[in-house]
């Protein structure tokens, strides 16, 4: 069972050689001073079970690639200034069970794809800019 340690005051960008760490399975960062963008060569962490990088000063889009991990459990991304849309490979997240976007600026509609995370059972999207219906799809989730 990892450790988990807030408040490491870790600070600068995430780098993307993080991604040759094919092994690795659990990544918790949480509640430190990284910044910049989420580096898209963390999609190909195929081991990564579970990634915390909440409570970060992280921008931009989240990698789509992440939600193509097959052995993702749970994404926690709370930061406060991820934006753009939700990503429709979302749908793609078959093993996601827990998954955290919640107060970013995640703007546009839930994409109809959810309805492709089966095992999803805790999900938080509030305090973003979504806007439209939820989709009837998403009750097609367990």
């Amino acid at each position: 069972m990892p450790t988990q340690v807030d408040t490491n005051e870790i600070s600068g960008l995430i780098p993307p050689d993080l991604g040759r760490l094919t092994a690795l399975q659990v990544l918790f960062a949480w509640q430190n001073q990284l910044e910049g963008a989420i580096p898209p060569t963390l999609a190909s962490l195929s081991n990564l079970q579970a990634l915390d990088l909440s409570h970060n000063h992280l921008t931009g889009v989240i990698p789509p690639g992440l939600f193509l991990l097959r052995n993702l459990t749970k994404l926690l991304l709370l930061s406060k200034d991820l934006f753009g849309p939700l990503p429709s490979e979302i749908g793609k997240a078959t093993s996601l069970m827990r998954l955290r976007l919640g107060s970013n600026r995640i703007a546009g509609s839930i994409p109809a794809s959810v309805s492709g995370m089966k095992n999803i059972n805790f999900l938080v999207l509030g305090s973003n800019q979504l806007a439209g219906p939820v989709p009837a799809e998403l009750g097609n989730c367990s």
